[in-house]
């Protein structure tokens, strides 16, 4: 036996160690045995043996003497390839306080899981001090979970938002994970710090008046349809749009804005951001360009009516009544934007 770190290190015969089923990770075994990066684990195993020991403790079940701890594609490499031993730390038991909370330890040291992987570790390891504690408000479960992994406050409240998704579906980490999806781990970041965040905290009215599980749904169905591209896209169209909303005028017309962009599944984030900025330009390169689109429209204007053919009017009264109209409202228009401008 030689010894390595804090716990001893021994050859193990791979069929005597049992699988954890609170794996951290969260990996089901279909998705593992399918995974590229384990078929090369397996070839590299058939060929050189487990070279990083795996983490287990003393179990004694049947036939089974250690309980996994970490390392589970290691062993299902090592048990399928026939491997009569591998290398393993045995942690002592009365040094373990948490079978979870040690393996995300290790991972997240020796290299970290990708994005997903760490929101599912996470979330078990949440469900856990929830057993452990009770639960507890978001904050100050927020800073229960810091101290227990010490993750950085950006780090752990994109995980947080990312959570709140997995929650009412655990199946959107798999949907993140698939390379054809279109939804990215970022995209729910943004959606609901840029977004939702913003809702809750500018009109929460509409949180109430939709469900906030409602609203979530559906910015995720216009990230699917790649009606939201980018995962910029809330950050850059959609945040700026609440960040400059100040007088009671502009925050109306944000509110309906952002109705308009919930119920209607087609309506981009750079729509909204178009219909805001041209009713509220906030640069001097937006105000020239307000005023060159409105000039432009302007012809276009006079070039229509100056080809109506005004003799057929006497057969559609309708028609004739709804242009007057409209004439009518445009010229009230036109005057007071003339006064404004002098």
């Amino acid at each position: 036996m030689k010894k390595e770190g804090n716990y001893p290190t021994i050859p193990v015969d791979p069929k005597e160690i049992a699988i954890n089923p609170d794996n951290v990770r969260g990996e089901k075994e279909e998705r593992i045995e399918s995974d590229e990066d384990f078929l090369r684990l397996k070839e590299s195993v058939h060929a050189f043996g487990v070279l990083v020991p795996l983490v287990v403790r003393e179990y004694k079940k049947g036939d089974k003497k250690y309980i996994l701890i970490d390392g589970e594609r290691r062993l299902r490499a090592a048990l399928a390839t026939n491997q009569r031993a591998v290398p393993v730390h045995v942690a002592p038991i009365d040094k373990i306080k948490d079978d979870m909370l040690l393996s995300f330890q290790i991972h997240m040291l020796r290299k970290e899981w990708s994005k997903t992987a760490q929101a599912r570790a996470l979330s078990k390891i949440i469900k856990k001090e929830e057993e452990r504690v009770g639960k507890k408000k978001e904050k100050e479960l927020f800073n229960l979970i810091q101290e227990r992994t010490g993750y950085s406050d950006t780090k752990l409240k994109d995980l947080f938002r990312v959570l709140k998704y997995a929650h009412d579906n655990e199946a959107i980490l798999d949907e993140i994970d698939d390379v054809d999806s279109n939804l990215k781990f970022s995209h729910l970041v943004q959606i609901e710090a840029s977004f939702v965040e913003q809702v809750e905290k500018t009109f929460p009215e509409l949180i109430k008046e939709y469900g906030i599980k409602t609203i979530r749904e559906k910015l995720i169905e216009k990230v699917r349809l790649n009606v939201i591209g980018s995962t910029r896209e809330p950050i850059d169209k959609l945040l700026p749009l609440f960040i400059h909303a100040k007088s009671s005028q502009q925050l109306d017309y944000l509110k309906n804005l952002i109705k308009d962009f919930i119920d209607k599944k087609d309506k981009t984030p750079a729509e909204i951001f178009r219909s805001y900025e041209l009713k509220f330009p906030t640069a001097k390169e937006d105000l020239v360009k307000l005023v060159e689109e409105s000039y432009k429209k302007m012809e276009e204007v006079e070039s229509m009516m100056n080809n109506l053919k005004y003799t057929q009017f006497s057969i559609y009264q309708n028609l004739k009544e709804k242009l007057l109209k409209k004439i009518d409202s445009l010229i009230d228009t036109l005057k007071d934007t003339k006064k404004k401008i002098k």
